[in-house]
C-alpha cells in the first residue's frame, strides 16, 4: 500500500531480518519505482514508521541499492535489534530526502572489549565502516564488523553537517569518523575532555610518517599542542607529554607542571626513543617528578620511502656541542632491529670515531644473544 502525507510517500511493507554483516536495508522490488536510484557515492536513508506497545516509533536506515529475495523489506538482524525493531512485523517506508551529509560523525565503543577490537583495526576503520553503513543517528548503536568476523558495538555520540549537529545524517566518503575510548567517552559526558597531547614541535614531522588524526582521535586524542614556554594547555582531560629526551624540553615540563593546578597539575611524560637519567633527575630537583608517570617510546627507524629508512634525528649538535652520545644508541638499536627482521647485516659500513662507537655497540648488544645460544645476526 501507498500513503501520502504532504510531499512524502510512504510504502507499507512487512520486514524480514536477515543475518547480514552490514546495515543496509534492502528493499522488495515492489517498492524500487518509489526510491531514486544509488549513484555518484551519494547514500540513500530510509525513514521507517511502526508502532510498538502501543506507541509510534521512528527510525531512519541506509539503502545500498539491495534489492530483496521476497516481498517483504529486509533488515539485518544486528540492526534491527539496536533499533527496537526485532518485534515488529511491519513498518511504513518512506525517503528520508532531508537528510544531511556528515560531516564528522564520533562514536564510543560501548566495552572495553568493542574498545579492544576497534583499535586493533584503526588503520583502516573509516573503510570498514563505510561498506558497512551509510546512515547514524545519534545516541543509537551501531554493530560493526571487522577482520569478516568480530562484530563491535559503537554508541554515535554526536554528528556534525556542514551547518553543525544534526541528530541523523547520512555517510559518504568524504565523511570523518572519529573513535572514542570508553573512557575518554566517559570522560567527555562528565566534563572531562579528551587528552591533551603536548608534542616536541620536531616530533610532528616523524610522527606524521606513522600515524594519521584519526588514530590520535581513536586514542582519545582531543588536541594536540606544541611544547613551548608559559603554562600548559587548559582542559579538564589527562595531559601527556611526548618529547625527545632533552635538557630544554624537561625545563619547559617542569616549569608548567610548577605552576599547574588540578588535573594538569600531573601528567604522563613519554621519553623519545627513551628515558633519559639527566632529564628524570631534572624533573625531580624542580619538585615535578612525583606528579609525572614517566615512560619512553621506541621510535627509531621511519619509512621516507620505499626503499629508505630514517631517524630523523638532527644530532650534530648533540654530538659535537653538547657531547650526548645517546643518539649512537639509537643508530644501534635501529640496526639490530633491522638484522632481527631480515637477517645478519652482510656489509656493514661508516666512518670517523662516532661511527666507531655504534661498531662497538653492536657487538656488546649481540653478545648476550650469542650467549643465550642466538645466532649472531
Amino acid at each position: 500500500h501507498t500513503h501520502t502525507r504532504g510531499a512524502r510517500c510512504q510504502m507499507e511493507s512487512k520486514i524480514a531480518f536477515v543475518p547480514s554483516q552490514h546495515s543496509f536495508a534492502s528493499v522488495p522490488r515492489r517498492l524500487l519505482g518509489q526510491l531514486p536510484r544509488i549513484g555518484a557515492g551519494e547514500p540513500v536513508a530510509l525513514r521507517l514508521c511502526w508502532t510498538s506497545g502501543g506507541e509510534r516509533r521512528e527510525a531512519v536506515v541506509g539503502w545500498g541499492g539491495g534489492v530483496a529475495a521476497g516481498d517483504a523489506l529486509e533488515l539485518p538482524s544486528a540492526l534491527a535489534e539496536a533499533l527496537g525493531l526485532s518485534s515488529a512485523r511491519a513498518v511504513h517506508v518512506s525517503h528520508a530526502s532531508s537528510l544531511p551529509l556528515a560531516v564528522r560523525a564520533t562514536l564510543a565503543p560501548e566495552s572495553p572489549e568493542d574498545w579492544a577490537l576497534v583499535s586493533g583495526g584503526a588503520a583502516r576503520l573509516e573503510e570498514t565502516a563505510l561498506t558497512q553503513l551509510n546512515v547514524l543517528t545519534a545516541g543509537t548503536r551501531v554493530p560493526l564488523w571487522l577482520d569478516g568476523a568480530a562484530c563491535a558495538w559503537l554508541r554515535v555520540s554526536e554528528l556534525h553537517a556542514a551547518d553543525g549537529p544534526v541528530a541523523a545524517a547520512r555517510l559518504a566518503s568524504g565523511s570523518e569518523l572519529h573513535i572514542a575510548p570508553p573512557v575518554a567517552a566517559a570522560a567527555a559526558a562528565g566534563g572531562g575532555g579528551g587528552i591533551r597531547l603536548v608534542l616536541d614541535q620536531r616530533l610532528s614531522g616523524p610522527l606524521g610518517l606513522v600515524a594519521r588524526p584519526l588514530d590520535f582521535r581513536a586514542h582519545g586524542v582531543d588536541k594536540i599542542y606544541h611544547l613551548e614556554s608559559g603554562p600548559p594547555p587548559q582542559g579538564a582531560g589527562p595531559l601527556v607529554y611526548f618529547v625527545r629526551a632533552e635538557f630544554e624540553s624537561a625545563q619547559v615540563i617542569a616549569a608548567q607542571l610548577s605552576c599547574a593546578e588540578g588535573s594538569s597539575a600531573r601528567a604522563t611524560l613519554h621519553f623519545v626513543p627513551r628515558r633519559s637519567l639527566p632529564c628524570e633527575k631534572l624533573l625531580e630537583e624542580a619538585g615535578v617528578y612525583s606528579r609525572l608517570v614517566v615512560r619512553e617510546c621506541h621510535l627509531h627507524l621511519l619509512p621516507l620511502d620505499k626503499d629508505l629508512l630514517s631517524l630523523e634525528r638532527p644530532c650534530f649538535r648533540a654530538l659535537y656541542h653538547d657531547g650526548d652520545m645517546s643518539v649512537l644508541h639509537s643508530v644501534a638499536s635501529s640496526i639490530l632491529e633491522l638484522e632481527d627482521l631480515y637477517g645478519p647485516v652482510a656489509s656493514l659500513r661508516g666512518k670517523g670515531s662516532c661511527a666507531q662507537q655504534v661498531s662497538r655497540m653492536l657487538k656488546q648488544m649481540r653478545q648476550p644473544r650469542q650467549e643465550a645460544g642466538r645466532p649472531a645476526e
